[in-house]
């Protein structure tokens, strides 16, 4: 099977710009990022706000001292503990004039148990996840006083231990990088979304051509595997632009809230995952494109969908014992099996560092299933295609690819 390839470039820039100017690719592609900016920023704003609210709080003690370490506490500049008195009736008439937004109940058996009551006109109006970690040190002093422990000592005898990691490479120490777990990792989820994506619109629009026989025209002019390599590379290339867009801006709304600096990344840990991605994605769109020319109609492939993009999942499921145990012999097994190993190779290279003879023959094996399957593939696509009036069954299939 010899593809000509200046057929397969114009096919895939054909597709490609067709799928640019749909409605629907447009809207979902700029939508979905619309969507985490406004509920990022919504989050980051709405949790300031929360945090900066003004409250002004009472404290009920009918005995002890610990409204006193309340006084002396550092709390942020917008709570005020305006009020402290032994008779809860007048926080009470306080709290119902709108003259405090609530107060603390605080008695002897509470604070031995390290249970403390707040009470709020609006619960809307407080902010009792803040407040908990403001009063723990409070607390804490509190309690060590009523002990009569040094407080200076127990810190330093709780102070928490840092455990510093670090790889040795080549007898000298190196920082552990967070990207050598991160990267593989984030381009697993990726590839199983490009799949679902890419998989849909090549599925949906082999189906159409199929049924409108705009396939005999371009059969005329092109070969079947042409017309699957050219669809395959379109197709993908915009789903690719579209899932890039997608993790520029999550990326750009993530490090609001974190420092992706300290991920590390190099160059040298996004060239292996890379690569499996690109080659894992070319495989599955392969895999698509030619059940979808088996189809009679499109909801006929919603459920054949689910099943292809099942098996870049799969090994999802197995995650847990793969994190934990990488190099266990049916891991190392299922790296060469195809159409797992994209997958599977992404899992084990986040839990460890593989041998370069492992990465070396996993992507040998890759590379072979996908000349496997885009031969078979073109074989399917080819008898599938010009078949209007029914969808392939077993037979067909299989005597498509003995052909």
């Amino acid at each position: 099977m010899k593809l000509k390839w200046p057929n397969v470039l114009r096919v895939a820039r054909w597709e490609f710009w067709k799928g640019a100017r749909s409605p629907m690719f447009l809207f979902m592609t700029f939508l979905l990022p619309v969507i985490m900016i406004v509920a990022g920023g919504a989050g980051f704003l709405a949790e300031q706000l929360e945090r900066d609210r003004p409250m002004k709080l009472g404290v009920y003690e009918a005995e002890g001292q610990f409204s006193q370490y309340l006084a002396e506490a550092a709390f942020p500049d917008n709570i005020v503990f305006a009020e402290t008195s032994g008779d809860e009736a007048k926080l009470q008439g306080l709290l119902d004039d709108g003259t405090l937004d609530g107060y603390l109940k605080v008695t002897q058996e509470g604070l031995d148990a390290g249970q403390l009551q707040l009470y709020a006109a609006d619960m809307r109006q407080v902010h009792p996840n803040l407040l908990r970690d403001l009063l723990q040190p409070p607390l804490v002093q509190y309690r060590l006083d009523e002990l009569g422990l040094d407080s200076q000592l127990v810190l330093e005898a709780t102070k928490p231990l840092d455990l510093q990691v670090q790889e040795l490479k080549n007898g000298e120490a190196a920082d552990m990088s967070l990207a050598g777990m991160f990267v593989p990792l984030a381009v697993a989820m990726v590839l199983i979304m490009s799949a679902l994506l890419s998989g849909q619109m090549l599925m949906y629009g082999v189906i159409k051509e199929k049924r409108n026989r705009v396939v005999e025209i371009l059969l005329s002019s092109l070969s079947s595997a042409d017309l699957l390599m050219g669809k395959v590379l379109g197709v993908g290339g915009l789903s690719l632009l579209q899932i890039l867009l997608w993790v520029v801006v999550a990326a750009v709304i993530g490090g609001r809230f974190i420092d992706l600096r300290t991920l590390n990344i190099s160059l040298l840990d996004l060239a292996p995952s890379l690569v499996i991605f690109f080659f894992g994605f070319f495989l599955l769109a392969s895999m698509f494109a030619a059940l979808g020319a088996t189809m009679k109609e499109a909801e006929e492939s919603s459920q054949a969908q689910g099943l292809v993009v099942l098996i870049p999942v799969a090994p999802m499921f197995a995650s847990g014992i793969l994190m934990t145990n990488p190099d266990a012999l049916w891991a190392v097994i299922f790296s060469h099996v195809p159409p797992f190993i994209p997958t599977m190779m992404l899992l084990r290279m986040a839990a460890t560092n593989l041998p370069v003879w492992q990465i070396v023959s996993s992507m040998t094996a890759l590379l072979l299933s996908i000349a496997l399957f885009v031969f078979l593939g073109a074989r399917i696509f080819e008898r599938g295609i010009l078949q209007y009036d029914k969808a392939m069954g077993v037979k067909d299939i299989a005597a498509a690819v003995r052909r």
